[in-house]
């Protein structure tokens, strides 16, 4: 939605307009590197929460249909398995979704390890929604 590598709609930066014009000619998809991982990461991150508000803000704003994420090695199974949950329901419980994945992976016993999944962002990178 934006020229910047945030991908967020700033001033001149703002990326809607010319959405919308290109969109009465062409499909339009995104790729938002720092949504998931980012780029260059040093280390997994937990950042499902933004990316679950970007699909609502997308569909709000068409005419984009679709979008791509960016993910490393890190916690990229996750943030896959969020990504695709959050393009079919962007209304969803990212914490819900992290459980659930953790309970398939591991068995029931690794829902409990969701809760601590937010920890990986404690240090400020790339992407990190600013406090």
């Amino acid at each position: 939605m934006g020229f910047n590598p945030d991908g967020n709609p700033l001033a001149e930066q703002d990326a809607r307009a010319w959405a919308r014009e290109i969109a009465k000619t062409n499909r339009i998809l995104t790729w938002d590197y720092s949504l998931t991982e980012g780029e260059n990461s040093i280390l997994p991150h937990f950042r499902f929460d933004r990316l679950f508000q970007r699909r609502k803000e997308e569909r709000a704003r068409r005419p984009t249909a679709g979008d791509r994420i960016y993910h490393d090695p890190l916690l990229s199974q996750l943030s896959l398995f969020e990504s695709a949950r959050s393009f079919v329901d962007p209304n969803g419980d990212y914490q819900l979704i992290a459980g659930e994945f953790c309970e398939l992976l591991f068995g029931q016993p690794g829902r409990g390890l969701a809760h601590y999944l937010p920890l990986f962002e404690v240090i400020p990178d790339w992407g990190t929604i600013p406090s």
